[in-house]
């Protein structure tokens, strides 16, 4: 039984109304049957949201052209001729729970005639407890358009868009209404036109003249009628949406997720009140730092899974599915395997180094940042003869000096790269680089830890021998695992290479996790459940997706930055998607921004000694749209209080 009192977090609506539009069944200038079909394939995206939601869904039905045909012959001198839909609508509402709960979801359907009554002067009242009831039993309550008593006694035909309106109840809020249609939302021109994003309920003016004529066969009003009833909708305190229905899509779930994390590619148009400040979860901490990251709840719920014993089936199970997410996401084949470390993603590349290059090998880093230069410290620690080729912190890699360095000395047999050094924000030409080191006969080895799950990388065309990745930060999971990905070719031959280490004998740790499928030590098993929550949202999302959500969301950043007169480190065809390096105010400390916006909520970072008077925003993670609004509102506080100026660089400051 669902707990009518649990909240969803900010931006997540406790109730979905789901309106799925006649229009997606049936043909409403035609007198056709209802295409069961359709219904069937609705009905298995509606089961799929109960099952991931229960107790937070009703479906409204639209009539389609069965109930339509009833609303074109109502005689306005008869006050009870609008009866007549009182059958085609239960047939509507009995199609669709026939279905349902053939697919095992306990759909009720609802008339509305006695939930809603009218009185006198146009008041309306509605009647919510047996909704709420059903819904505290996981029932998917089931409505539709009804004739419902008017002020004078008559009936009168209430819509299926006004009915979406009958569960609105300050016990279920927030709640939002979602009407499926067959068009993307209100078009602001012809049929191929862009779609108006939002709609301000108390302006419907500018909307209106965007409608088009309606025709005489329609008897709802067309797109007319929905907007002005779900703009009252609105105005009672609903967030309502209009957009396509797509009978074929996978899954509806997103419809639960705050509005800035839908699809990029869903157009609808948005019928809600804008809110006067973006509200954060109370207790939510915003992290802007490049991990830990914000995670999703479905992660944060994994790692309170039951307690468990490491050497257990379900253990190894565990492990082995981890490891095969993080190969598939890479682009690694069946000739790919993946070690999994109980520990940071410097702790994997330790385990790299120390076991892949050979006592009288020697390992070229490509060095042009603070994770550039960790690579050359852990060789020097393990007595591995290393190169340094630096660049200076911020410059981008030059590729001829790479291939210079190569063909000058035979000795190299690695070479190292960071492919997002997180220390300035820049992106590294892994592909490229790839290829010279492979033309070169060399191996290459990656560190990947900021960039593997949003950036391109591919481990085979980029011909990676070791990527190093962890599970905190693109990945979005919790700290504690890292990995890494190599052709078991590589891993094999990790034999013949002399022990420089116990912990990190990553030959050793693959004979164990690879062959044995057995862990040679105890994992964080709590940890790997979170990682594989992680790793399944990731799938469903793509790197590609993912990577666009958070340009789109490092883009808000940037313009936010520069709209504030702060001056960025990098110049834009070096930045990654998910790190901003801006320059401190002139006069203003990194201790007085970060404290400053650390009491309203959100943590920043700090960069490393030879980028002093930069600070850091990483956009990794469950980043919202209104976590960017949240985050300048609190920068605009935070520098008013501290400095009179606005940013800038070197003494520059604009006021």
């Amino acid at each position: 039984m669902t707990d009518p009192h649990s909240r969803p977090r900010a931006g997540e609506p406790h109730l979905l109304v789901l309106k799925i539009g006649g229009s997606l069944l049936s043909d409403k200038r035609e007198t056709g049957e209802t295409d069961l079909s359709a219904v069937g394939d609705f009905a298995v995206l509606v089961s799929d949201l109960v099952d991931r939601f229960p107790g937070r869904v009703v479906l409204v039905t639209g009539g389609g052209a069965l109930c339509h045909a009833v609303g074109l012959k109502v005689d306005p001198n008869d006050p009870f001729s609008a009866l007549a839909l009182t059958e085609p609508a239960f047939t509507m509402r009995w199609a669709w729970t026939s279905r349902l709960r053939e697919l095992g979801v306990r759909a009720v359907p609802l008339q509305a005639t006695a939930m809603f009554s009218e009185r006198p002067g146009g008041e309306t009242t509605t009647q919510t407890e047996v909704v709420r009831r059903l819904l505290a039993e996981d029932a998917l309550p089931v409505l539709s358009s009804d004739c419902v008593v008017a002020s004078d006694g008559s009936l009168r035909i209430l819509s299926s868009d006004h009915v979406a309106g009958i569960p609105l109840d300050d016990e279920l809020s927030p709640v939002r209404i979602v009407t499926l249609t067959d068009v993307p939302g209100i078009l602001t021109g012809g049929p191929d036109s862009p779609v108006l994003a939002h709609l301000d309920p108390d302006d419907l003016p500018s909307a209106r003249r965007l409608f088009w004529p309606t025709d005489e066969w329609d008897a709802t009003g067309a797109m007319a009628g929905k907007v002005e009833a779900l703009a009252e909708h609105a105005r009672r305190g609903a967030e309502c949406v209009i957009m396509r229905g797509d009978r074929r899509a996978d899954s509806l779930a997103y419809l639960f997720a705050p509005m800035s994390e839908w699809p990029e590619s869903v157009p609808r148009t948005v019928i809600s009140r804008p809110d006067a400040a973006p509200r954060r979860e109370p207790g939510r901490v915003v992290l802007l730092n490049p991990g830990p990251v914000n995670v999703h709840r479905s992660v944060r719920a994994a790692i309170a899974s039951r307690d468990e014993c490491h050497r257990e089936p379900e253990a190894q199970e565990l492990l082995a599915s981890v490891a095969r997410k993080v190969v598939e996401i890479c682009g690694g084949d069946d000739s790919y395997a993946a070690v999994l470390l109980t520990g940071s993603g410097t702790a994997a590349l330790e385990a790299v180094i120390s076991s892949a290059v050979p006592a009288e090998g020697r390992l070229l880093v490509v060095d042009n940042g603070h994770y550039g230069e960790r690579l050359a410290r852990i060789a020097q620690v393990h007595g591995i003869d290393a190169e340094r080729l630096e660049f200076g912190w911020a410059n981008p890699v030059d590729l001829d000096a790479v291939d210079r360095a190569l063909a000058a000395d035979s000795r190299i047999t690695h070479v190292g790269m960071v492919h997002h050094e997180t220390s300035t924000g820049m992106l590294n030409p892994l592909d490229r680089l790839g290829r010279l080191v492979a033309r070169h006969g060399r191996s290459l080895v990656v560190d990947a830890i900021s960039s593997f799950g949003a950036e391109r990388l591919d481990v085979v065309a980029d011909h990676v021998d070791w990527c190093v990745g962890t599970a905190n930060k693109c990945l979005e999971g919790l700290p504690g695992i890292s990995f890494v990905v190599a052709p078991k070719a590589r891993f094999e031959a990790l034999v013949n290479v002399p022990r420089r280490t116990f912990y990190l004998d990553l030959h050793a740790d693959y004979r164990s996790q690879a062959v044995g499928r057995t862990p040679r030590f105890t994992p964080a098993l709590q940890v790997a459940r979170a990682l594989d929550a992680a790793l399944d949202l990731a799938l469903v999302e793509g790197v590609e997706a993912r990577g666009e959500r958070y340009r789109a969301r490092a883009e808000a950043l940037r313009a936010g930055l520069i709209d504030r007169g702060v001056e960025l480190l990098l110049p834009e065809r070096h930045r990654s998607g998910s790190i901003t390096n801006a320059y401190l105010s002139n006069g203003m400390t990194y201790d007085e921004l970060h404290d400053g916006l650390k009491e309203r909520g959100y943590v920043i970072y700090a960069t490393q000694e030879k980028s002093a008077g930069v600070f850091r925003l990483a956009n990794m993670g469950q980043l919202t749209h209104e976590d960017v609004v949240g985050f300048f509102a609190a920068f605009d506080e935070v520098v008013a209080r501290h400095t009179p100026t606005r940013f800038g660089r070197d003494g520059a400051v604009s006021r």
